[in-house]
């Protein structure tokens, strides 16, 4: 994401079309590309504003630049650098790409599919209180410690992360099997895929054929907060998914389908 200090600290978005939105679009962050793509193996066209991210440059100032997981019951060792440049200047934009102030930002954080995944996690990871109406040193920021009582335990025993995996054939699997337009679900009860032609004129490459993960269910999350004397504390859960041979720590309760 590229950020720049003028009035509300706006950042610059981008607008994306992409296949399994809920709607047309959906706004993103200002670059969201995979190494495919921005590497150009494919042979599409350049990544607009890569070169802030990706070379040294006189007039980006690096502020935060952090490394996440994906989902590990939806991804196999799937992960992504999240990274945040400020810029001296109001960038020209392109087609689809806009400004937009924090204050306005953290607004429409609320809205309903209207940011995805990739601009929600870069929503929830930097932080916005050190930068607005301020230039932050974030190598100067220090983590508090955290505070002990008999009701938090850090280490939970009994828990073995040391479980390996194998790629297995989906036709040995005795779940799915493949068909013409993707995978299907034979028990009817998890996840199938389908097989989709996609268009799209401000992408890297305009057509591309992608298969997308598709469930009959719902998926839930729930994240408990209690304010103490202390401040503001989550409970959180330390779980082990299947596509990470490490734990995780994720919200109070997560039930993905």
């Amino acid at each position: 994401m590229l950020l720049h200090l003028f009035d509300g600290e706006p950042h610059l978005l981008q607008a994306r079309v992409e296949p399994g939105n809920s709607g047309i679009g959906q706004y993103g962050p200002t670059v969201q590309s995979t190494p495919a793509n921005y590497l150009r193996i494919h042979g599409g066209k350049e990544t607009p504003y890569l070169d802030y991210f990706m070379s040294y440059r006189l007039d980006a100032k690096p502020l935060l630049q952090t490394h996440q997981v994906d989902l590990g019951v939806r991804y196999f060792r799937k992960s992504k650098t999240l990274s945040f440049i400020e810029v001296p200047n109001l960038l020209p934009t392109i087609d689809n790409m806009i400004w937009v102030p924090v204050c306005v930002l953290l607004q429409l954080v609320q809205k309903n599919n209207f940011f995805n995944t990739d601009l929600r996690s870069m929503v929830g990871v930097f932080d916005w209180s050190a930068y607005r109406g301020k230039r932050p040193n974030f190598s100067s920021i220090q983590c508090n410690e955290l505070p002990r009582s008999s009701s938090q335990c850090w280490f939970l025993p009994g828990y073995d992360f040391s479980e390996r995996f194998e790629i297995t054939a989906i036709a040995q699997t005795g779940t799915h099997e493949i068909v013409d337009d993707g995978v299907r679900d034979l028990t009817e009860t998890g996840v199938a895929a389908t097989l989709y032609r996609v268009a799209c004129t401000n992408r890297e490459v305009r057509t591309w054929h992608q298969p997308l993960m598709t469930t009959a269910f719902r998926s839930a999350v729930t994240q408990y907060i209690r304010e103490t004397t202390h401040g503001w504390e989550f409970l959180l859960s330390m779980v082990f998914q299947m596509g990470f041979n490490t734990r995780l720590y994720l919200t109070s309760f997560l039930k993905i389908t």
